[in-house]
């Protein structure tokens, strides 16, 4: 079992780890929607919309971590 203070550190770099992600799948997100009917979106619908695929990107690896594979 881990020790308190790896469990912190754990943490640490987690929540580091989840920033960087987070980062990373908003540029994503601009790429993977580039040509799309999103794309065509302005201001905050075009914000939202960038959220809204990140979110469901989440959740789809979310899905696929918790799934049982065989």
């Amino acid at each position: 079992m881990l020790k308190m203070s790896k469990m912190k550190e754990i943490e640490q770099v987690a929540d580091f780890m989840a920033t960087t992600a987070q980062e990373t799948l908003m540029q994503n997100a601009e790429w993977a929607i580039d040509g799309t009917s999103l794309d065509k979106l302005s201001g905050d619908d075009y914000y939202d919309a960038l959220e809204a695929v990140v979110s469901k990107t989440i959740e789809i690896l979310y899905k696929q971590n918790t799934t049982p594979v065989g």
